[in-house]
């Protein structure tokens, strides 16, 4: 009942002066439009869910059922007369009046709250999740109020299994729904369970950016094994880009992101992919930096098995800047943090094409890692420079 009233305080002001006119005083309502059904229905309502006393059901009864004389399929009226059944402690009384709204209309969002309510003690979980999905498909009010404890309620590995089927066959609502999920849960990952129970994310495009937005979001918790299972999950995804640096295209797609290489550009520093590759083919990246600005611009995770390995890049830069340089950063990603491997710098008063490289020993405790860049501008003129050769390459045990 206390969600009920919410919802109908929310909505009650919109479609007309006399609904307005109803909600400060239903008198003034039915002054203006007095065999108005609407108004008669809304005044019944509004004498069970807005009353500042005690709910009055005699006279709600009343109006609902003078409301159905002037229409008869009046679902705001059988809603009212299913509320007042309740009042008078005929719950199942009350059943049969919100079946009528319903078929009545699917739009009224206060009946389809009452059905979800209705479903949800029943204890089915795919007719409490058909509910919301009539809910939340015919009112946008019901977005507002629904996305929330629905994204509560999917932490629940039954009720993720019982909404597989809704990625299966997506209803219009979901990638609204998704994009409010995954960036407002406090449990980002049951998202990459839900989406191995189901198979992979729905195949329409414009679920393809999505993918990318719960990956970068599960790095950002740092939840590195289910961005892992959600990366094999996209269609045509390399798997070599798990073990790989390169700057190859499957290593820049910007969907798969930070599995890919993830490129960080603002007006102070930054990193881009050339237009065109270079004379052999292969892709190169221009990075930029203020002077006295620095950060990190580029990186990209990696799950490469235990052992040695070497990091190897070339870098030329545009102009000598004293004090500027280009780090390459190898790290270990954890739950609790990220701590540095190894690393090499470049100082960007170096000349012609500059070899960077250097190697490091990845342990079993280190099972998930990433390589950074980092640049800094000079200490009065800019850093500019363009990496290529990038990789990583795994060397022999004894190499070390």
């Amino acid at each position: 009942m206390a969600v009920l009233a919410a919802t109908m305080a929310s909505l009650s002001f919109g479609d007309a002066l006399a609904t307005i006119a109803l909600v400060t005083n239903s008198r003034a309502g039915l002054g203006i439009l007095p065999s108005n059904g609407y108004a008669l229905a809304a005044s019944a309502n509004n004498k069970i869910l807005v009353s500042t006393g005690k709910p009055d059901a005699s006279t709600a009864d009343r109006l609902a059922h003078a409301a159905l004389r002037s229409d008869p399929v009046n679902p705001a009226a059988l809603r009212a007369l299913g509320l007042v059944a309740d009042l008078r402690g005929n719950p199942a009384g009350s059943r049969p009046f919100f079946q009528l709204a319903q078929r009545a209309t699917r739009r009224d969002l206060a009946t389809n709250l009452w059905h979800i309510e209705d479903a949800s003690q029943s204890g089915n979980l795919a007719a409490t999740l058909y509910q919301y999905d009539i809910a939340i498909r015919t009112t946008k009010e019901a977005h507002t109020l629904l996305f929330s404890t629905l994204t509560t309620a999917l932490e629940d590995a039954e009720i993720r299994q019982a909404f597989v089927p809704y990625f299966h066959k997506p209803p219009p609502w979901l990638p609204t729904f998704l994009d409010f999920a995954i960036d407002q849960s406090k449990a980002t990952s049951v998202f990459a369970d839900l989406a191995q129970r189901a198979g992979g994310f729905p195949k329409a495009p414009e679920y393809r950016g999505r993918e990318g937005f719960l990956l970068d979001r599960l790095a950002v918790v740092r939840d590195f094994d289910a961005a892992r299972t959600v990366y094999r999950l996209i269609p045509r995804s390399d798997p070599q880009t798990l073990t790989t640096i390169e700057l190859t295209p499957a290593n820049l797609d910007k969907n798969r992101a930070p599995i890919s290489w993830k490129f960080f550009v603002d007006a102070e520093k930054g990193a881009e992919i050339e237009s065109e590759a270079d004379s052999a083919g292969e892709n190169r990246l221009v990075i930029f930096a203020q002077p006295n600005v620095g950060g990190v611009v580029g990186q990209k995770l990696l799950y490469a098995a235990a052992g040695p390995i070497k990091v190897s890049a070339v870098v030329e830069f545009a102009t000598s800047a004293l004090g500027g340089s280009v780090t390459f950063n190898l790290n270990c990603e954890a739950k609790t943090g990220q701590t540095v491997i190894a690393a090499q710098s470049v100082p960007s008063t170096a000349v012609g094409r500059v070899k960077a490289d250097f190697s490091a020993n990845v342990t079993a405790a280190c099972p998930v890692q990433s390589v950074t860049i980092t640049t800094r501008g000079g200490s009065t003129s800019a850093t500019e420079a363009v990496i290529s050769g990038l990789r990583l390459a795994r060397l022999p045990q004894r190499s070390l």
